[in-house]
């Protein structure tokens, strides 16, 4: 294994309710080619429950991690999620809910995420707006 993930702290984040901040724009000193359209994606499969941060989760506990995932609303999923992760790789995940869009929220779920899982090790930030 390149990289030594077996027995660390990792805290997947969730979202946001909140829209990111809008990045200025400025214009193009040039005109740009329109692009070719970008080829069909692959057909992709998820493992029930499905998401981003449920894959990422699933990846870490195969590697051997020890996980807190947040949510922001949706409880029953992130508890659906654990319990998919722990029938498949044991151990215990810690639940932490809320907005990632939130500084308090954000400061409050790596502190109880921290407790929880004694240290934290690695965060993954899969923060999006849910707007």
């Amino acid at each position: 294994m390149p990289y030594a993930l077996q027995n660390r702290n990792v805290l997947i984040t969730g979202g946001s309710r909140y829209p990111p901040p809008s990045l200025p724009s400025y214009p193009s000193p040039l005109p740009l080619p329109t692009p070719p359209p970008p080829p069909p994606p692959p057909p992709l499969t998820f493992l029930p429950p499905s998401g981003l941060g449920a894959l990422t989760a699933l990846k870490f506990a195969a590697e051997g991690s020890r996980l807190a995932i947040n949510y922001v609303a949706n409880a029953e999923r992130a508890a659906a999620t654990a319990r998919e992760i722990e029938r498949l790789h044991g151990g215990k995940v810690v639940i932490v809910q809320g907005d990632m869009g939130v500084r308090a929220d954000c400061e409050r779920v790596v502190r109880e995420a921290s407790a929880a899982l004694r240290g934290l090790d690695v965060i993954v930030s899969n923060a999006v707006s849910a707007t």
